[in-house]
């Protein structure tokens, strides 16, 4: 979506991918992998017995929780209107915020609308969050580096703390909270970069 021009490629090598593995071992036993990755992901859609420190995270602290298909229905409209969002961004810019956007989205969907994510797994935001900052520095938007210290300490910190002061079945729910609600902010900083990215292009368009 970010390189539309690669998308031949792409497909190559996910062939490529998906089918290596029958050079290295025998069919059957390939086959049997497959099958129970498939079945993996299924057993995935549905948690139980536990919860998790994805979107529901945030939406538990208000009384509120998505399952069942209205959750499927959500992750897949949000896998969508972020697709859609890096297609366009890509078209109407070709300076490297395109591809921060590409790695802030893709980052935060996992985070965010996987089933069974782990607040440990937040660490994947720290490349685009990093970059994203270093962005910011350039521009000499020292509010916006700020925002972006605070997201990464916060995540990294704020749970132990929590649980040095409150214990750790408290700091394990906090986090469960915390993490997810910092990857919402940081959605919302995309989403209104995306929107100055529009914006200027109306304006050249314009002029």
């Amino acid at each position: 979506m970010a390189f539309p021009h690669l998308w031949w490629r792409v497909l190559l090598g996910t062939l490529a991918v998906l089918v290596a593995p029958y050079f290295l071992a025998p069919i059957s036993y390939v086959n049997e992998l497959y099958v129970a990755f498939a079945s993996n992901m299924i057993d995935c859609y549905v948690p139980v017995g536990r919860t998790f420190a994805d979107l529901n995270g945030v939406l538990r602290a208000f009384g509120l929780e998505v399952t069942g298909v209205a959750s499927m229905v959500l992750r897949v409209a949000a896998g969508v209107a972020m697709a859609l969002g890096i297609w366009f961004t890509a078209r109407n810019t070709v300076d490297i915020r395109r591809i921060l956007l590409w790695l802030g989205f893709s980052t935060s969907y996992i985070m965010l609308f996987t089933p069974m994510n782990e607040a440990n797994s937040y660490v994947m935001l720290a490349p685009a969050l990093g970059l994203w900052a270093a962005w910011y520095l350039e521009q000499r938007e020292k509010r916006m580096v700020q925002a972006f210290w605070f997201i990464s300490l916060s995540i990294l910190l704020f749970a132990d703390l929590v649980g040095l002061a409150l214990g750790k079945d408290i700091r394990n729910e906090f986090d469960k909270f915390w993490s997810p609600f910092m990857a919402l902010i940081f959605l919302g900083i995309l989403v209104a970069e995306m929107r100055r990215i529009f914006t200027e292009s109306r304006s050249r368009a314009l002029t």
